[in-house]
This record gives structure tokens, C-alpha cells and sequence, in this order.
């Protein structure tokens, strides 16, 4: 099975771990925090965080063992990084498909 994850893309891959991730945190810190203050409904809060997270890293192994995501590889043109933060605003994309060239912008909300 470790074999088979290694095999997905990158970025999939640590989506799958960021949820499993972020599940067994929630399940920790509601056990602490009902541990300390006495109050059991912050596990309730924790345990649907918790399925949610697990669901949803459920789902994109379901996708990634189906091969229902699209891999797409290309040469970046031009970036263009947000004033603020410094992060990546959007990416300009040259992919060769079939001997034809396209421009692919993606720009993140």
C-alpha cells in the first residue's frame, strides 16, 4: 500500500497527509482540552473535525487509486507574486499537447 502511495503525484501525496495530518491534531487537542478543562463537548467539535478530515483524505486516495486527477506538466512562462505577502498570485503555464502549444493561467483566489 506504501508503495502504491508513493507512486501518486506530490502535491496529492501530501494532501492525503496534511488531512490525516490535521485529524490526528484536532483528535489531540480536544483530548487535551477536555482533559483539562472538564468539558466533553469540545470532543464532539473534535470528533467532526476529525471525520470530516479523514473523509476527505478518504476520497482523494479513492481518486489517486483511480487515477481520477489530472497531471499536467509544462513550462513556466511568468509568475506573478501578490504585493503583500510575497506568495504566488498566479502562473503562466506553456504545455505541449499533441504537438500544440497553450498558454494555461491559473490565478489563486
Amino acid at each position: 500500500m506504501l508503495n502504491k502511495f508513493k507512486q501518486y503525484p506530490e502535491p496529492l501525496q501530501r494532501q492525503i497527509v496534511m488531512r490525516l495530518g490535521t485529524a490526528l491534531g484536532t483528535v489531540v487537542l480536544a483530548g487535551i482540552l477536555a482533559a483539562s478543562y472538564h468539558d466533553f463537548s469540545v470532543v464532539i467539535v473534535g470528533v467532526i473535525i476529525f471525520a470530516f478530515c479523514v473523509g476527505q483524505a478518504i476520497w482523494l486516495y479513492y481518486l489517486a487509486d483511480n487515477k481520477k486527477y489530472v497531471l499536467i506538466t509544462g513550462t513556466c512562462q511568468n509568475s506573478t507574486l501578490a504585493p503583500v505577502t510575497r506568495r504566488i498570485k498566479s502562473v503562466l503555464l506553456l504545455v505541449v499537447v499533441d504537438n500544440s502549444l497553450f498558454a494555461l493561467r491559473h490565478v489563486h483566489g
